[in-house]
């Protein structure tokens, strides 16, 4: 059984106006389908200042690799009183550098520095 949407409403609305000739109902439900699309192609602010933070995260991240390191000590020399790193969010921030970052693993701990 599938959730029926506000968008499915809409267009079930739309169908019923449409069979009763009320176009000018119909232009206004097609508004709202459009003012709905509007919503959900923009980024919520959470998500923006989320990817804000994470940016500042992994310039500070480049600036701590000044020699090969795990994720637990980057999180340590990163993480203050008022803020802990995780090490499953410095390994993420590290997999979004990408090619700034050369990961080596020795001994089955993986180390990471500036490519």
């Amino acid at each position: 059984m599938t959730k029926v949407t506000k968008r499915d409403n809409f267009n079930a609305i739309i169908e019923v106006l449409k069979a009763q000739g009320e176009d000018a109902l119909v232009e206004v439900m097609e508004h709202e389908i459009e003012l709905l699309n509007k919503k959900s192609n923009k980024p919520s602010k959470a998500d923006v200042q989320r990817k804000a933070d994470n940016e500042v995260l992994a310039n500070r991240v480049l600036e701590v690799l000044d020699k090969p390191m795990t994720a637990s000590e980057i999180a340590k020399v990163l993480s203050t009183d008022e803020v802990q790193y995780s090490n499953q969010k410095i390994s993420a921030i590290l997999r979004q550098l990408g090619d700034k970052v050369a990961k080596t693993v020795e001994k089955g701990k993986s180390y990471f520095s500036v490519a």
